[in-house]
């Protein structure tokens, strides 16, 4: 089999090249070609301790697994390879990440994958989600390299796909020394697939231990309002994590609703930043006063803030009286995660479309924290409900933060399962 996956995957290589460089191009960032192709230079292995190669893809995983490393940090017997894919991810490693690793790289395409391995030298490999590489899998069994895979979950779309090559996937699987799933949807998808039922473990998600944004103290509080052009006494909503779309239906709910509401306040972090002059775009088409973060200093009292900035979400959110988690309008449909606006203790609000994270969020909205809207209508018709009742607010928060409380625990349960 793997032979013939090497005979598709050159052509496949070239064919998707270059919209893939054009994605690098726009995300910015070091490319670390070298390393892409394998080139790696970590440091020698020391006598008796474990050498971990963990790969989380992109910030998310990333901070997912923060907690994971301090863990592994306080042990004498393992030391842990980091790598990453995207090259935000790879910044935020680099920037916040060093001090928990003992080297950090980009993964390799995954054909180089035997030069990481040759060099690297690894005794356990930790996959994070969804990360079956055919390659990277090969040569960890060729030398006999456990596989770990945890927070494992398949989302709707990639089941579709995966069932289509069961397979070929049940054969990647059996490759898999353990598999530790987020939820019981992820554990039944994973046997339906063809793993073996006696090493898939449900441990949770790691991205409910996910370290979240430390509490704002009053003087921090002012100051961020006071960067924005708001004050304390605004009613902000905050569009979390938008793709491409949503800031015109946010911007059109809140047109809709903000005369029925005085000091009423809008803030919209799209999820990529290199998104800005789109997002821009549907700011100008709405007439609305705005202030583009990224611009410098804020002039006078805009009634928007486009926040075209990253790293600042876990702060921005908990200045929040209601946050709408986005990629979940029509025509997205993946969604992304509502965990952070749980941990902040907020009213959530979110599209249809949450299949990345739909045992999540439907969990959410059944604690109460969380409510599903259809589109743009719904959307208004909701935000109108919520700001006109700060009971029902406070209360979505308090059972928004309950419910995050209530799913923690995941890294205690990996660490026991990965056999350290």
């Amino acid at each position: 089999m793997i032979w013939l996956y090497r005979l598709f995957f050159w052509p496949m290589l070239l064919i998707l090249l270059p919209a893939y460089l054009v994605k690098m191009f726009k995300r910015g960032g070091n490319w670390h070609l070298a390393e892409r192709f394998g080139i790696v230079n970590p440091p020698a292995k020391k006598l008796g301790v474990k050498r971990l190669w963990l790969h989380a893809v992109s910030v998310g995983e990333l901070n997912a697994v923060k907690v994971l490393l301090q863990q592994l940090k306080t042990r004498n017997d393992c030391e842990v390879m980091l790598s990453v894919t995207t090259t935000t991810a790879r910044k935020l490693a680099d920037e916040k990440f060093k001090e928990l690793c003992a080297y950090i790289f980009t993964f390799p395409i995954d054909v180089f994958s035997g030069c990481v391995f040759k060099r690297m030298q690894p005794d356990k490999l930790i996959l994070m989600e969804e990360e079956l590489w055919p390659e990277t899998l090969h040569q960890a069994a060729k030398r006999n390299v456990g596989v770990y895979l945890i927070n494992g979950r398949v989302s709707d779309r990639s089941f579709k796909r995966m069932m289509a090559l069961r397979w070929a996937i049940q054969r990647l699987l059996r490759k898999v020394t353990r598999i530790m799933t987020a939820t019981a949807q992820d554990t039944d998808r994973y046997l339906s697939l063809g793993a073996n039922r006696e090493l898939v473990y449900q441990t949770g998600s790691l991205k409910f231990d996910a370290p979240v944004g430390a509490p704002l103290d009053e003087a921090t509080r002012k100051s961020l309002l006071d960067s924005l052009g708001f004050s304390p006494t605004d009613t902000i909503i905050i569009g979390a994590s938008t793709w491409a779309g949503e800031e015109e239906t946010l911007l059109n709910a809140y047109a809709g609703i903000r005369d029925e509401f005085p000091g009423l306040k809008l803030l919209v972090v799209p999820r990529h930043a290199e998104r800005r002059d789109e997002a821009e775009a549907a700011f100008k088409k709405s007439g609305i006063s705005y202030h583009r973060r990224s611009a410098g200093a804020v002039s006078g009292r805009p009634d928007a803030i486009l926040a075209d900035t990253t790293g600042e979400l876990s702060k921005l959110i908990q200045l929040a009286n209601v946050v709408f988690v986005g990629r979940s309008l029509p025509p997205h449909k993946e969604g992304q995660t509502p965990i952070e606006a749980g941990a902040a203790g907020k009213p959530v609000l979110m599209g249809p479309g949450m299949s990345n994270f739909k045992l999540i969020a439907q969990s959410l909205v059944d604690e109460g924290g969380g409510i599903f809207v259809g589109g743009e209508a719904t959307l208004k018709e909701e935000l109108r409900k919520l700001l006109s009742d700060p009971e029902k607010r406070n209360r979505m928060g308090e059972r928004s933060r309950a419910w995050f409380e209530k799913n923690r625990g995941a890294t205690e349960k990996t660490l026991e399962s990965l056999d350290l």
